[in-house]
């Protein structure tokens, strides 16, 4: 089934008030509201796939299958405090403590201490774990906002009686999004739940044929949480091989930094195997 119809979970009611418009702090501000007014579904339909999150579906916002409301459960997500989950989300994007202090207005070292109380409540080790939490994908992230702007046209939500969407369908979107291949317009947490209003990026799809079997065994090490000096060991090469062979994956594939190929990577990784 394609995304041109709406996509709802049983007991799902409409959101006519909501308007998504070119100003995704617009949308932001009438966001809320809406989804406070609105009933929660009775049953949420879960999907049990690996590395989704818990209670995950969608429903289409355009006639054109290019923006989408996502909602799903926050999980473990919940025990952070609201700076340390910006933190969190920006950092799984793969930002530096340098780039989301500017993005904040706080300093490095705020940053370092949020970041390390959010590992410490999620129960990760690695700053590269955060690419592991599927929770962390459907976010606003550091120069999101801008590219937002103006993309859009203003129009009022589409009803949300359609046909639900097939799962498989569900799932390969949400690989898409976590790959950092949608954008967040705005969205928003309630009762435990992210609802977001995503954009589809129309990135270039990613060639994982172009990687090695070194290259993946490397990655599937890493996405399991392993440092690189361990990696190292299980692999028998050396650490300084195992910094090479990171680099020069995500420089393969076109990625701008590790931490977005390893989102990526996380997300696809089903796919790849």
């Amino acid at each position: 089934m394609g995304l041109g119809g709406c996509f709802a979970s049983a007991g799902s009611t409409p959101c006519s008030s909501l308007w998504l418009g070119g100003n995704a702090m617009q949308a932001m501000t009438e966001l809320q509201p809406a989804w406070e007014r609105t009933p929660r579904p009775t049953t949420l339909r879960t999907l049990t796939l690996p590395d989704r999150p818990a209670d995950l579906y969608m429903r289409a916002l355009d006639t054109h299958p290019r923006v989408v409301l996502v909602s799903f459960s926050l999980g473990r997500l919940t025990a952070l405090t609201r700076a340390e989950l910006e933190v969190a989300r920006w950092a799984h994007a793969g930002h530096s403590n340098g780039v989301i202090a500017r993005q904040r207005h706080t300093s490095t070292y705020t940053v370092a201490r949020q970041m390390a109380a959010a590992m410490r409540k999620l129960g990760i080790s690695a700053r590269w774990c955060l690419a592991t939490i599927p929770e962390l994908s459907a976010f606003s992230t550091p120069g999101s906002e801008h590219r937002a702007a103006g993309g859009v046209p203003a129009r009022p939500l589409l009803p949300v009686g359609g046909l639900e969407i097939e799962p498989q369908e569900v799932a390969r979107i949400w690989r898409e999004i976590a790959a950092g291949q949608w954008i967040s317009l705005a969205g928003v947490d309630v009762g435990g739940l992210r609802h977001a209003v995503m954009s589809c990026d129309a990135a270039p799809p990613i060639d994982w044929h172009a990687l090695t079997a070194t290259h993946r065994n490397v990655l599937a090490l890493m996405a399991a949480g392993f440092p690189q000096k361990v990696i190292a060991m299980k692999l028998g090469l050396a650490p300084s091989t195992v910094s090479g062979v990171l680099a020069s994956a995500h420089r393969r594939l076109g990625f701008a930094s590790l931490g977005h190929l390893l989102r990526a990577y996380c997300a696809f990784r089903d796919v790849i195997d």
